[in-house]
């Protein structure tokens, strides 16, 4: 069974390769009449990769492009994907406006069986599952075509993967937060949660793709978001440009969001109602939420931010844990003997020479103050950023390059957190190898490379 495919990724490319670079992300089975070129990147351009098929994906025949957009068509189509998320988020959010409290309480004191039926009249093609199932959408040699629905189906399913039956019905909160948010925010700030949902699907095939060399201008109001727009590498590796073929499916995905949230108020409002809105302000005053319930699912939150202070703050929570931990090790005796001794008596450790196991005692024992160290180090890195975006937040605005001293302090914060994350990965590693119960199931034969990596 195919569950996809992979190709190494690499970062920037050989100018001298332009000409083939031209050809790499063009379309296999026929010419396209457009004033743009398609990206100049190398077929392996991480950025592009995710926003265009390359030639040797379109080999395969579930990764083919589906149909090509001329310019016009582009244009066209666009055109009515915005207009139809400008018009339907208007509707909801004037009908929230002027009837927040009915829609509220007539969606509140439905049982889920009654909401669900609602949710089927406003989306009769909603998934009745949670999570749709990429187990069995590949056959070998055939495109994503899971119990003889096609690929129209399930293309329509993955634009909003998140908008199921179960989780919207049993989840009482959940369809009046994404009601809110989704009507008093503008599309653009949604547009890479959106996009990142559409990853798998993009690479995988699982939705059909329109051809077209340009870009689309993804950020900004109504006036600027959607427009084509040539291709340039550096907007289009910010990502504040999308290439056609990627931007198309955000798209279409907000368009279809907003006019299932129509349909679901309009299904909610069929009998007059009374005007009014303060209890509504009340659940938008509390994001939501119930006592205990300290979040929503991104997607019923607000629209996700980059905020570096918070950042900041979650990473220093982390470092005050692993300084607890090392002084626990290095006060509690009993604690630090519990721990070297679930290690000795684990399968892998009794397996090592005499100086193998002496070598990894050590090594386990030193762990916590290293991990404490590389947490310190990440925690200095995001200070610095946080201290260079306060030094040139007027600069940092959509669409436009970061300032160079804070482009290099992410850099170094985001090289920090693959250091931190290829740690943490060696403690899983290591610690899935001492449950006791690990030797029921599997046996271990190590290495010296092993110990090595």
């Amino acid at each position: 069974m195919r569950t996809g495919i992979r190709l190494t990724k690499v970062r920037g490319g050989d100018p001298e390769k332009k000409d083939d670079a031209l050809r790499g992300f063009g379309r296999i089975d026929g010419a396209i009449s457009s004033t743009a070129q398609p990206p100049t990147c190398p077929k392996t351009c991480e950025h592009c990769l995710a926003q265009y098929r390359p030639l040797p994906w379109q080999k395969t025949s579930w990764l083919c492009y589906d149909t090509i957009h001329d310019d016009q068509e582009a244009a066209t189509v666009l055109q009515q994907l915005i207009g139809a998320v400008h018009s339907n988020r208007v509707w909801i959010r004037e009908k929230l406006q002027d009837h927040g409290n009915a829609i509220a309480k007539r969606w509140q004191k439905k049982n889920d069986s009654k909401r669900a039926s609602l949710l089927l009249e406003a989306k009769p093609d909603i998934y009745q599952r949670r999570f749709l199932p990429s187990d069995l959408f590949y056959t070998e040699g055939k495109r994503p075509d899971s119990a003889g629905k096609g690929v129209t189906y399930w293309h329509d399913l993955w634009l909003l993967p998140y908008i199921d039956l179960p989780s919207l019905s049993q989840d009482i909160k959940a369809l009046l937060a994404l009601l809110h948010y989704r009507a008093f925010s503008e599309p653009s700030q949604w547009t890479l949660l959106d996009s990142q949902h559409l990853r798998m699907p993009f690479r995988d095939g699982f939705c059909k793709l329109a051809y077209n060399p340009h870009c689309v201008i993804m950020y900004g109001s109504e006036q600027s978001y959607g427009k084509l727009v040539q291709w340039e590498l550096a907007p289009a590796h910010r990502w504040d440009t999308i290439g056609y073929p990627r931007a198309l499916l955000v798209l279409e995905a907000q368009s279809s969001l907003y006019s299932f949230l129509r349909r679901t108020v309009e299904a909610l409002l069929e009998i007059v109602a009374p005007p009014g809105h303060d209890k509504w302000d009340v659940l938008v005053a509390a994001c939501f939420l119930d006592e205990g319930r300290p979040q929503l699912d991104a997607e019923s939150s607000p629209p996700p931010s980059f905020d570096m202070q918070t950042v900041e703050q979650t990473l220093l929570a982390q470092h005050h844990a692993a300084e607890d931990h090392l002084w626990l090790s290095q006060t509690d005796r009993a604690l630090f003997r519990q721990f070297l001794s679930q290690i000795q008596t684990s399968i892998y450790f009794k397996k090592l020479t005499q100086m193998e196991s002496r070598r990894q005692l050590v090594r386990f024992a030193t762990s916590t103050y290293d991990m404490r160290a590389t947490w310190q180090w990440v925690v200095n890195q995001a200070s610095s950023a946080v201290s260079v975006c306060n030094d040139h937040w007027d600069k940092i605005m959509p669409g436009t390059a970061l300032p160079g001293v804070y482009a290099d302090a992410l850099r170094m914060l985001e090289y920090a957190l693959e250091t931190l994350r290829a740690g943490l990965g060696d403690q899983l590693r290591h610690a899935v190898l001492q449950i006791a119960t690990f030797q029921n199931h599997f046996d271990f034969q190590p290495s010296p490379a092993w110990w090595q990596d």
